[in-house]
This record gives C-alpha cells, structure tokens and sequence, in this order.
C-alpha cells in the first residue's frame, strides 16, 4: 500500500478512509488487516487505531505519530486543560497506542455528535483544490454543529460513532449533493461559540505549564464575583450571569455545580472550560496574567493598615469588612 500525503486539518479516520480507497482492496478486512494491528476493532473516528507494526513504520516516515495524534484528532480538545503531569501521561500512552488513554480523556457523545459530520461548503472548497472532499478534524468536535469557518450548519452522515459494522469510508462516497444550507448571522452565539471552540482547539498545546486551569479562571474573574478577602468566590452569581450570556445556545450543559467543580480543579470537561473562558473573554491563555491570591494581598493591606496603628474597626471601615474579620487576620487565626 503506497502512503498518501494527509490534507489540512484532516481526520485520522478520513486519512485512512481514503488509504483504503486508493489501495486497490476490494474488501475492508483486507486494509485493515494490513495497517491495524487488531483488525476486527471498529474505526476510532476521534483518535487513531492501534497501528500495524509495519505499517505504522512506513506511515511515520512520511508524517511524525506525534504530529498526527496532535494536529488531526481530538487529542488536544480532550488534554489541553488537564494538569502537568496528567497531560503528559495521556501524551505518552497515547503515543504508544494504549488503551489507557481513556483514563484520562472521557469523550462526549450527543445525539447528534454520535455521527460524522461535514460543512457542504468545505466540501466544494476541497474538491476545487485537491479535487475531493475529505473529514475535516475540527467538525468532529461533539458540541459544535457549526462550520466556524462558513457560519453554516454541519450536515450528518449516515456513520455512526462506534457502531460495531462501521467500515473505513471516505466522505468522497457518501457525501450528498446539499442544496439546503442553513446561514447563521455572524453574531448568533452558537456562531461565535464554534468559531472561539475551533480556535482554541487548534492553538498549540503547552505540556509543562505549570499552573492549573483554575489559576487562569480565577485571575480572569471580575472582581464583583469575590468577596471582599477574595478567598471565596461567589460561585451562584458566576453562573447566574454565564447562564444568561449563553442563553440563546443550543448546547449549554453547564450547571451551578459544574462550575463550581470547574473552579475546584475537579472536572475538565473541555467544552464547559472553553465556554466559562469565553464568557471571561480569554483569547490566549499564554497571554492571560496568573495574579497573585486576592486572600494574600487583602491580608496585606491589613498589616500594612494596622503597622499605621489603625484601630480593627478602622481597618475594617476602609476595606468594606467587619472588624471580626481584621482581627482573625492580623492574629492569623482566620479560617
């Protein structure tokens, strides 16, 4: 089987589709027994299937493992707010194709993202420049039925995510001549949702960050979504105003407790992350500040008062707190 080059943006699963149709096979098994290492396995239409030894060799010749896990999958939706070491955990099994990586990653499935889908648009784009249609990776994204590229509605497949009889096939056989295009307004939220989603998706991932998502989220919040010490935040207030920005958006599974484990470093959902960051208004999180804990620097100012001998209640007037308050701090008693 001769290697082919892959297309921008292009499925894993839509590169192999097409592996297949320029093979010469006449039968599935026969391709699969050739470049997968368990032939009988269903296509993984979001990562890569373990690889044939040999064919595996072959491929990488031509483009790096690495490369491809990361540019033409949903690696990096599914990693990119994990901590440090997580993050290069799931890198390393997944670079050596191991079913561990769902240990770290945990997919989302909807009705709708169960099946394969394809902008109509793009399909006219490619089949002028390289003259056929193939899947691009970014519409696999389960939450995001928008072309961020065309502001136009996604169209299904008749292929099923992880159907058991599901085959290698190219969306140059099965794509349908699509008349009915649904535009949205380039305002509409579910609009700007898929265009910030797919741009964040495709910026380069950082493997030794060391901070947290939290750290980010928490630096980027508004200063009327903290209590005055800053240590706690007011987590109902930051969801009943996130509820309302997102109010016209078809998909929006957040929830006052999904946000507040969000907050707490225990759910990296990727899409609940990406829209928490957004409503933040966070284009680039290496460009986004990591500010010192607002606790720390409010009992800063508190000693800093007191050394001028203001008086508990003083202290407490000028930073809009009960004296109560002042005194745990300053006797570093404070809970």
């Amino acid at each position: 089987m001769n290697i082919i080059d892959i297309y921008p943006n292009e499925s894993v699963y839509s590169y192999l589709s097409r592996l297949f149709v320029h093979s010469g096979y006449i039968s599935h098994m026969g391709v699969c027994r050739e470049i997968l290492k368990r032939p009988s396995e269903y296509p993984n239409y979001n990562y890569i299937n373990c690889l044939n030894y040999e064919f595996k060799n072959r491929l990488i010749k031509y483009i790096s493992y690495s490369e491809l896990l990361i540019n033409h999958t949903l690696f990096k939706y599914y990693v990119r707010f994990l901590d440090k070491d997580k993050k290069k955990k799931a890198f390393e099994v997944a670079l050596n194709d191991s079913a561990d990586l769902y240990k770290f990653i945990t997919p989302t499935y909807n009705d709708e993202s169960n099946y394969l889908r394809y902008c109509p648009i793009c399909v006219k784009e490619d089949r002028e420049k390289y003259g056929e249609c193939y899947f691009h990776v970014e519409h696999l994204i389960p939450e995001i039925s928008i072309c961020y590229k065309h502001n136009c509605r996604l169209v299904n497949t008749k292929i099923i995510n992880k159907k058991k009889d599901s085959i290698f096939v190219p969306l140059e056989l099965i794509v349908e001549d699509y008349e009915d295009i649904k535009i949205y307004d380039s305002e509409d939220i579910n609009v700007r949702v898929a265009k910030y989603v797919v741009n964040m998706f495709y910026k380069d991932i950082n493997f030794e960050d060391e901070y947290l998502i939290k750290d980010y989220l928490v630096s980027c919040l508004k200063d009327k979504y903290f209590f005055k010490r800053g240590q706690r935040k007011n987590i109902s207030l930051i969801y009943e105003d996130i509820e309302k920005y997102y109010k016209d958006l078809e998909v929006f599974n957040l929830s006052r407790n999904r946000v507040e484990r969000i907050f707490r470093n225990i759910s990296w959902n990727p899409y609940d992350i990406l829209l928490i960051l957004m409503f933040e208004d966070v284009d680039d999180l290496d460009k986004c500040e990591i500010k010192e804990d607002r606790s720390v620097v409010f009992d800063r100012e508190v000693r800093r008062l007191y050394e001028l001998c203001y008086s508990y209640n003083k202290i407490g007037k000028e930073l809009e707190v009960n004296k109560e308050t002042i005194r745990k701090v300053i006797l570093n008693k404070y809970k």
